[in-house]
């Protein structure tokens, strides 16, 4: 595990980069109807939508369990329909607007791949539902239930939901922006499921309220910590400090220009590698894991 002991000027900097990371937490304005700006005030933050979702699978009677690990992937909800059948409910704060939901369709079709009937990404709203895409709204999660179910009534006799156990989580600390989630599907996720353990990654609006508490609470929680450093974000660099002084194991990568990290960081082993080539990122990660894990990848 690398470790490195911190002056005053670092933790500065990192006093620095926490308030633009709270100065940044401001919503956009968009383009969707009143109604729409309406309810996704009320269900912008993750926590309330996750709650709501908690409210509407209950009420159906669903059998679900929460933060399930899924071929190395943290699911937010893992459920059971009538039917027999699993599928996964991720919940995603995003903007019912073009770019989100095209990232939405993305990320449901890769959540299918991994060992479930199905996945879902349910957003606070939607123009109209698109189940067949795997996007839906909180309004239309029960709806989308029925009809999975085949039109039986939601009463399973039983949940076999795998029980939840204590796990190993990777905590990714990485840019938002979309052209990043396959550096997480794909090779953090990857590189956790090969090691053993759960990848977890977190969305910009996760960042309300107390945001120095929500960090420590994910990173302390974590058993290694990997930092992508691309586009030198504030954030990043909060999260990568805080970890660091944690005594958490840190691994750092990055696609971008090194000349942009801060230069008592880039002297890091840092591992390179470019945007689009996150396959052949995977197993550098992988190989890092096990040695932070002390070599143990059981």
């Amino acid at each position: 595990m690398t470790k490195f002991h911190c002056g005053s000027s670092y933790w500065i900097l990192l006093l620095f980069t926490l308030l633009l990371v709270v100065g940044c937490g401001v919503v956009d304005v968009f383009d969707v109807s009143s109604l729409q700006q309406l309810e996704l005030a009320q269900w912008l933050s993750s926590p309330l939508l996750t709650e709501q979702i908690r409210k509407t699978l209950t009420r159906a009677n669903v059998p679900f369990a929460e933060q399930v690990s899924v071929d190395g992937y943290q699911a937010d909800f893992v459920i059971q329909t009538a039917d027999g059948h699993t599928h996964i409910l991720e919940t995603k704060p995003w903007k019912p607007t073009g770019p989100d939901i095209t990232r939405a369709k993305k990320l449901a079709s890769e959540l299918k791949k991994l060992s479930v009937n199905g996945s879902y990404i349910v957003l606070p709203t939607i123009d109209h539902e698109r189940p067949e895409q795997g996007i839906v709204s909180v309004h239309g999660l029960a709806a989308l239930l029925k009809a999975q179910a085949g039109g039986q009534p939601l009463v399973p006799p039983m949940p076999v939901i795998p029980a939840e156990k204590e796990q190993r989580i990777v905590f990714a600390a990485m840019p938002f922006a979309a052209k990043y989630d396959d550096v997480f599907f794909v090779a953090i996720r990857g590189a956790a499921k090969a090691s053993r353990s759960t990848a977890k990654r977190v969305d910009k609006e996760d960042y309300t309220g107390d945001v120095v508490e929500r960090i420590r609470q994910r990173i302390s929680h974590a058993s290694a910590v990997v930092v992508d450093l691309s586009e030198s974000r504030p954030n990043v660099l909060y999260e990568m400090g805080f970890a660091q002084a944690s005594g958490k194991p840190v691994i750092p990568i990055c696609s971008t220009s090194v000349d942009d990290i801060p230069f008592d960081v880039r002297n890091l082993n840092i591992i390179l590698y470019e945007q689009g080539q996150t396959n052949a990122l995977r197993p550098k990660l992988s190989r890092r894991l096990r040695a932070a894990f002390g070599g143990d990848s059981a």
